[in-house]
């Protein structure tokens, strides 16, 4: 099967009743890697790229994977996940896949077997990322999904360091998610002045066929 220059694979094996699965993006899942080029006027670098691949990934293996349910049975998971990547060398490297090995394991409380293949190539990229839209600042950046945490942390952010620009990433994966974040970051803006320019990146999953 040929693919689109903007798909790539993954494949996964582990959790209860699951043997080893294929996936491709804008098929089974989907995550809009381009919004973040279109936020500030820039190709985003290969890495980048693979690092949102790998992401998505993870959270669309973690959310087909069953459990095991049951007084004698171990919450934890095997999971094994190969991610078609522009880079697989700087992925397989031991430093870097051990600290997302203990990242994603420490989060999830799983067992997890990365591993990368090479994909086709990516676009040259040389113009650093901030360069037009935050030029000679620097922006405190951050995850914010909307919870209690996120709006929390990013508050006291924002309270000790009021000259900087804040830059919260929320991946939208749920309905009214884009609103909730909104009305908060209104409430920080108007209670702290402060100045949040906030990107928020669509995903969705999309269940392959066979799978309950």
């Amino acid at each position: 099967m040929r693919l689109r220059m903007d798909r790539y694979r993954v494949q996964y094996a582990g959790g209860f009743a699951a043997g080893r699965d294929r996936l491709l993006s804008g098929r089974d899942f989907w995550l809009d890697s381009k919004a973040l080029g279109r936020y500030f006027f820039a190709d985003v670098p290969t890495r980048l790229e693979d690092l949102l691949r790998v992401s998505m990934a993870i959270y669309a293996v973690d959310r087909l994977a069953r459990r095991c349910w049951g007084e004698s049975q171990s919450w934890g998971r095997d999971l094994l996940v190969r991610v078609e990547v522009f880079d697989p060398g700087f992925w397989s490297g031991a430093e870097i896949l051990d600290a997302l090995q203990q990242a994603v394991e420490f989060v999830s409380g799983d067992s997890w077997d990365f591993g990368f293949v090479g994909g086709r190539f990516g676009r040259e990229w040389s113009r650093p990322l901030f360069s037009k839209v935050f030029a000679g600042e620097s922006p405190l950046i951050c995850l914010y999904s909307g919870g209690l945490d996120s709006a929390a942390g990013l508050g006291l952010r924002l309270r000790d360091c009021p000259d900087r620009p804040a830059l919260p990433v929320t991946v939208k994966h749920q309905p009214g998610q884009r609103d909730l974040i909104k009305k908060q970051f209104d409430q920080l803006r108007s209670g702290l002045g402060a100045r949040i320019e906030p990107i928020v990146i669509d995903s969705s999953m999309r269940r392959p066929d066979g799978v309950k």
